[in-house]
């Protein structure tokens, strides 16, 4: 056995990982079913996340599952033959990550980039992704998926109508959201050192990536001048658009534009709805919620959840129904959806058969794919250090001396056919990193242009999604119309497609057509269900992907309304897995000269960032573990102080009965409940601690976590705060040159993203 190129769009890529734990290795991961070629590189000790619950074989299905696709290799960097060995595949690498807290770590071990990596591999794109990014307040505290969801707003905005904001309790969706902007920093990169032949160092944050998951509440805010509080099921700004319950269970409902009201109004029997005034618009419905789902919950609770999807499917109303909180994966399993796009896998490895998301892109010509298995401690590392040496690099282009312009993609041209979020949210971060993206619409226009808060007569998220693009306005169902874009496709390196699918085949722009016009370009197509399956060509809703996702299910309590999301995090995933699969695409139409059709999808991107819960139910030694408990646990609200709402975190369960000494609480020492919840989630415990806690202000309880034990203590923040916060500002991911608008999370030694986005 001998290293050699895995087949994919990244075919011959090397990516070494160093990172732990999720938002390195999973983006390492996420490379690998590209194709590219990834050596996870762990301490003697091993990954952080090969100890915890719940287990197979004896090692955490959290690991198990977040490192497909590699091959593993121990060295002891501080010692002077693990530092050789690293330097041997350091200079036959095009990529390194790491997730380490601090950016100081690296430099620490006599790895930093300028001074070592870079002289040894100028090629080299080295990804660093810090916990709160590289100066601030906060630089160097640990974070985790509770920490992030407490400071980038998520809390503020997710829980039961009227309640206090709720953490999630056994999910790491925006640890997975992390993973993704990764995997996109990673990819931007290699572009760039494709046009300009260099390397560079990328930085990115968890805490800054949570903030980008938060673009379309962040676009409301602007618009509104006021934050979002927890509505349960409810969009604040659709109406209807949440679950109501029917006689048993519930079922999301969701017009989310003008077209599907009067659908709905026929679907439930109540034509007259659609005469009466207060609700002739979303805008009216918005102002008149109240009433009109009084009205609507009256009606809905008539029938049970099969006759409702039964009904509101024939009449073409985005719908779904919540699965049984009960498992995750038996939905997912027997939803009819997933299995016709294949978006769940087995792979068999040395700690059992796991259930994992497959590949989220489909890449026509290069198919993605887990070709292996995590491997176990050191399981590779004599083969990869007996054959590194004779690794053959991918070939890099001379140093063109352009490397200052700005973007990775200067030069490309970007066709956008789009409406929503996913499709213009890939445009926009593709026009970021320096795409000519030009965006065509209907006279009609987008139906996200009225969707409220607006500001100058456009919807804010509408404003946001589309800035830095050009934009024409095409009638496609007119001759003349077509010949105007199919002249922009001919010239086009890629054309981006949000609609429905076989929408722009009724208008004569079928895949095959786009195809014959320009056989070069990459045509990527966002859908919502995914390209095939019973649900393919019906439109999908931000709310009811979560749902089918599994995303509610640690949320909320058993039997009450589900809770959803305060980020649009499927939307969000499905942008992102666009530009992922565009970039890729990108690069390996460099070395082949050919284009290729590349499916991704709301669904299969949203099972991706849920992938955490459906590794852990595989099957596990014992059923132990936050993923398969925490559906059943309270809410979960922090820890409360005289001042404010709260999240504490050790790394260590010593430091935690170190505080609970600290506070004058020795007796939480033998009480089971605190022994419990040190090893599985400290805050459910929070309700034992909170009247004393309610006695310290959030200044002197900072003193003790980290001042006095080196742990983190957040805030809980909305999203207001968080703008105003010193770390936000320190890592410039909000523009404010312009109004508000979110930059791609990412900051790099060379120009990689544009210096502002304005409308």
């Amino acid at each position: 056995m001998r290293l050699e190129p895995d087949p994919g769009v990244l075919s011959g890529i090397l990516v070494l990982d160093l990172g732990q734990a999720a938002v390195g290795p999973i983006a390492a991961s996420y490379l690998g079913m590209m194709g590219a070629t990834v050596i996870k590189v762990e301490q003697p000790s091993g990954d952080m996340v090969r100890t915890g619950k719940p287990t197979m074989q004896g090692t955490s299905s959290t690991f198990v599952g977040n490192n497909l696709t590699k091959y593993g290799v121990v060295l002891d960097l501080k010692k002077p033959d693990g530092l050789d060995a690293i330097e041997r595949l350091v200079t036959k690498a095009d990529v390194l990550i790491e997730n380490f807290r601090s950016p100081q770590i690296m430099e620490r071990l006599g790895l930093g980039y300028e001074k070592v990596l870079s002289r040894w591999n100028p090629r080299l794109i080295y990804m660093q992704s810090s916990a709160f990014g590289a100066v601030g307040p906060w630089t160097g505290m640990f974070s985790d998926e509770w920490m992030a969801e407490c400071v980038s707003g998520f809390v503020s905005m997710t829980g039961a109508a009227g309640g206090k904001g709720e953490f999630t309790r056994g999910s790491a969706l925006l640890d997975w959201n992390g993973a993704m902007v990764n995997t996109v920093a990673c990819l931007a990169g290699l572009v760039q050192r494709d046009r300009t032949g260099v390397g560079m160092m990328i930085r990115t944050s968890q805490f800054g990536s949570s903030i980008f998951a938060s673009l379309t509440r962040l676009a409301e805010l602007l618009a509104s001048g006021s934050d979002q509080r927890p509505l349960g099921s409810a969009a604040a700004y659709v109406v209807p658009d949440q679950a109501f319950r029917a006689a048993d269970g519930y079922v999301n409902v969701s017009i989310p534009c003008e077209k599907f009201w009067p659908r709905l109004c026929e679907a439930i029997g109540r034509r007259e709805l659609t005469a009466d005034p207060r609700f002739a618009t979303n805008a009216l419905r918005v102002e008149n919620r109240a009433k009109l789902v009084e009205i609507l919950a009256e009606i809905m609770a008539t029938r049970t959840c099969a006759d409702w999807l039964v009904r509101l499917n024939a009449a073409d109303v985005p719908c779904g129904s919540n699965p049984s909180r009960e498992s995750l994966t038996g939905p997912q399993l027997n939803d009819e959806q997933v299995a016709a796009n294949g978006m769940l896998t087995r792979i068999d490895s040395a700690y059992g058969s796991i259930l994992t998301h497959a590949p989220h892109w489909e890449f026509e010509k290069t198919p993605a794919a887990i070709r292996r298995p995590s491997p176990l401690l050191g399981e590779h590392t004599e083969m990869v250090l007996r054959s590194i040496d004779a690794w053959t690099p991918r070939p890099v282009p001379a140093t063109t001396g352009d490397e200052t312009e700005d973007g990775s993609i200067k030069g490309v041209r970007v066709i956008e056919f789009a409406e929503g979020v996913p499709g213009p949210l890939c445009g926009m971060v593709l026009a970021q990193l320096g795409a000519d993206v030009l965006r065509v619409e209907s006279p009609a226009g987008d139906w996200m242009r009225e969707i409220p808060p607006l500001r100058d007569g456009v919807g804010a998220v509408y404003r946001v999604l589309n800035a830095s693009k050009r934009r024409v306005v095409a009638d496609l169902t007119s001759e003349h119309g077509r010949a105007e874009v199919r002249e922009a496709i001919a010239s086009a390196d890629a054309i981006l497609v949000g609609f429905r699918p076989q929408k722009l085949d009724k208008l004569g722009l079928a895949y095959e057509q786009i195809r014959t016009l320009n056989p070069t370009a990459l045509y990527c197509h966002v859908s919502g269900w995914g390209r095939r399956g019973p649900r393919a060509t019906a439109a999908a809703t931000e709310l009811s992907v979560q749902a089918v996702a599994g995303m509610h299910r640690y949320l909320g309590t058993d039997g009450a309304e589900p809770v959803r999301l305060g980020f649009d995090l499927a939307s969000n995933a499905a942008g992102l897995a666009a530009v992922q699969a565009i970039l890729a695409g990108l690069l390996s139409r460099r070395a082949t000269g050919e284009g290729q059709r590349i499916d991704v999808s709301m669904l299969a991107a949203g099972i991706a960032i849920n992938q955490w819960s459906t590794a852990a139910e595989s099957c596990p030694d014992e059923p132990v573990g936050r993923q398969l408990e925490g559906h059943t646990w309270p809410r979960d609200h922090g820890f409360a102080s005289r001042d404010g709402r709260c999240l504490i975190g050790f790394r260590q369960e010593a430091l935690w009965r170190r505080f609970a000494v600290a506070i004058g609480r020795v007796d939480l020492l033998d009480n089971p409940e605190f022994v419990r919840a040190v090893s599985m989630h400290p805050p459910l415990f929070a309700p034992l601690v909170e009247s004393t806690l309610r006695g310290w202000t959030m200044t002197a309880l900072d003193r003790l976590v980290r001042g006095e034990l080196g742990g983190t203590l957040v805030p809980v923040l909305d999203l207001g705060r968080m703008i105003d916060h010193e770390q936000t500002k320190c890592l410039d991911v909000i523009d404010r040159s312009h109004g508000l608008h979110v930059r791609f999370p990412l900051s790099t030694s060379a120009h990689l993203v544009r210096e502002t986005v304005h409308d």
